[in-house]
């Protein structure tokens, strides 16, 4: 009986979320240098491993190039912008922007992989599974034991009369839809694919806690299961889905959610600050023709001493005001970058039938009012998607499933 192959592919990308999770926020910074620097020495490690592995790297091969130049120039752009605004050095407006340009970087060795069949789309869904049911079993007991310890190294306030993490749900809503899609289009529904549509639930609901985000992963929901071919098994999740909705819609959330869209202020009143916060960026941005384009610029230091520079109250943040507070940073430009990349994606994932993808773009998309999209992060999730995407399956193995294996 011969020992299955460790594919070392998997393990660098394995490794990188890891670390883009901070092990599950279970790491202290014990480390002289710190977490962040390390994932993008891996994640570099990772694409000169890949590029001298599998040849070099064909710039025609990858339909979002061009996105990624544009990305680079956002940086020098926004450097440049915040010397004009803040007389900051250019340097320190690229330094710390590095991050989230190596995370979208992985997309060109994710594309490469797949395209040789070094890896399959399956075998990194399976991945991000695993990784998954560990993080959530950790999420679980940190919820559990909220009231006497708590033992995540992440933000942390209450919402709804308990406990609210401030983690990152992308790699819960890959496998979310992935498993949506399936239980929609197959034959009968899985014990896996209700773990872990639970799982992706459940994290929103109790843990995450995220009104917009809740909204959107709903919406996008619903539009998944009414947009597939209709059968009275799609008729009956649909019912049980509203009926489900109606019950969320009288939970603390649910009538949160809808004060949200429906009314001024909601129940912990961030509408307010929030306004405050976009009225700042606008009136930022419109001084000269040249921050409307370009923005303010990028700023390396606190928030507070940012305030200090623009005059704004220190409670207001820019990841909490979505493609607003990216509009601030990179100006017109930026926003224009952020929608033509999504909808590509989005054509391109419609256009290769990878459904279950398309709607977690959607989630990103309808999230921007207040949320940052995935395609600035530091964590690797949107290259993923975007490999998922665009890399081809060896022929051999889509004719065997007689699919697309991400549908």
């Amino acid at each position: 009986m011969t020992s299955k192959k460790i594919n070392p592919y998997l393990i660098f990308i394995g490794l990188i979320i890891l670390l883009n999770l901070d092990f599950f926020y279970l790491y202290t910074d014990f480390l002289p240098v710190d977490l962040d620097d390390i994932t993008i020495f891996v994640e570099l490690l990772f694409l000169l491993f890949v590029y001298f592995k599998n040849n070099r790297f064909e710039i025609k091969d990858y339909k979002f190039f061009i996105f990624f130049i544009f990305a680079v120039l956002l940086v020098l752009s926004s450097s440049i912008a915040s010397y004009f605004s803040y007389s900051q050095p250019i340097i320190l407006g690229i330094l710390p922007q590095r991050h989230w340009i190596v995370a979208l970087a992985m997309y060109f060795p994710i594309v490469k992989l797949i395209d040789n069949g070094k890896i399959t789309k399956i075998s990194v869904i399976k991945l991000i599974n695993k990784i998954n049911i560990i993080f959530f079993i950790i999420l679980v007991i940190q919820l559990i034991l909220s009231d006497s310890v708590i033992f995540l190294n992440c933000k942390t306030n209450d919402r709804y009369d308990s406990i609210r993490l401030y983690i990152n749900t992308t790699f819960f809503l890959i496998s979310y839809f992935y498993y949506l899609n399936q239980a929609v289009e197959s034959y009968k529904i899985s014990f896996k694919s209700l773990f872990f549509i639970f799982m992706g639930i459940f994290v929103q609901l109790f843990i995450y806690k995220s009104r917009m985000e809740f909204l959107a992963v709903t919406f996008s929901s619903f539009l998944l299961i009414i947009v597939k071919k209709f059968s009275l098994k799609k008729l009956i999740i649909i019912i049980i889905s509203i009926i489900l909705l109606i019950i969320l819609i009288n939970t603390s959330i649910g009538e949160d959610t809808y004060s949200s869209i429906f009314s001024e202020v909601t129940s912990d009143s961030t509408s307010s600050i929030r306004e405050i916060g976009r009225a700042f960026y606008f009136s930022s941005n419109t001084e000269s023709i040249f921050s409307f384009v370009f923005g303010s610029g990028f700023i390396n230091t606190t928030w507070e001493t940012a305030c200090e520079l623009g005059g704004i109250n220190d409670s207001i943040f820019y990841n909490d005001n979505g493609i607003f507070g990216l509009f601030f940073y990179y100006g017109f430009a930026g926003v224009i970058w952020i929608f033509l990349l999504y909808f590509s994606a989005m054509k391109l994932a419609f256009k290769n039938k990878v459904s279950n993808m398309f709607f977690y773009l959607l989630v990103g998309l309808l999230g921007m009012y207040s949320l940052i999209p995935s395609c600035y992060s530091y964590y690797i999730g949107f290259a993923i998607v975007l490999g998922l995407i665009e890399g081809k399956e060896h022929f051999k193995k889509v004719i065997r499933n007689n699919t697309n294996i991400l549908d």
